[in-house]
């Protein structure tokens, strides 16, 4: 019975490492910062300044929330664009410049970019411009201002301002990856959430007694 196991084990790790060569990388979500709905508007002159601290490494694509309005009404909004950039210790890690007709309206704007290995509790500046944008054209980027996110702040302009930019991370990780992340937030659940745990303690031994009580049954 135990060599069956073991070597059950086996091919069940050895799936997962070809299924991890096969299938590549995914985007994992972590931390998101969605309560609130106040629009902080983008326009030139005034860039909008979020930091952030990841709490993984391999930080690979960031989701902000736009509104536009009537913008697509504009006369001409194929020639404004807003910047995106990712920022450490003051030096850019990616920079990309979207059409501003593509911006979503009530929705995620998702920049893509390659992971960064170490992000884990560095401080990294989202930086988002419109220098090509009049102040009657601008989008607006969706913020919350009660302060949840205690791992980074707001600046609009110059000035540091109250609340954070809505915004989801995502990691970018295989299978395995992805299954051990899984299981670490599981562990964490499990060792702070005290109701989490006991649900989760009656539930194992509910299913062993069934268990337990349908072998007795034959």
């Amino acid at each position: 019975m135990k060599k069956i196991f073991v070597l059950g084990s086996l091919i069940f790790l050895s799936f997962l490492f070809l299924l991890d060569r096969k299938l590549g990388t995914f985007d994992r979500p972590g931390e998101a910062q969605r309560s609130g709905n106040l629009g902080i508007l983008l326009f030139d002159e005034r860039p909008i300044i979020q930091t952030i601290t990841p709490l993984h490494d391999n930080l690979g694509k960031i989701h902000l929330y736009t509104k536009t309005g009537f913008y697509k009404e504009k006369k001409n909004p194929n020639e404004e664009f807003i910047r995106f950039s990712l920022l450490e210790d003051g030096k850019k890690h990616v920079s990309f410049e979207f059409p501003t007709w593509n911006v979503p309206d009530n929705g995620a704007f998702s920049v893509t970019f390659p992971a960064v290995p170490d992000s884990r509790n560095k401080q990294f500046q989202i930086r988002m411009e419109a220098p090509t944008t009049p102040r009657e054209d601008a989008i607006e980027i969706l913020t919350s201002m009660d302060n949840q996110y205690d791992r980074g702040s707001l600046t609009v302009g110059t000035l540091p301002t109250e609340g954070d930019l809505e915004f989801t991370l995502f990691y970018r990780a295989g299978v395995l990856g992805t299954l051990i992340g899984l299981f670490r937030d599981f562990l964490h659940i499990l060792l702070l959430d005290h109701v989490f745990s006991l649900m989760y303690l009656a539930l194992v031994i509910g299913t062993g007694g069934m268990a337990v009580y349908a072998k007795r049954m034959r």
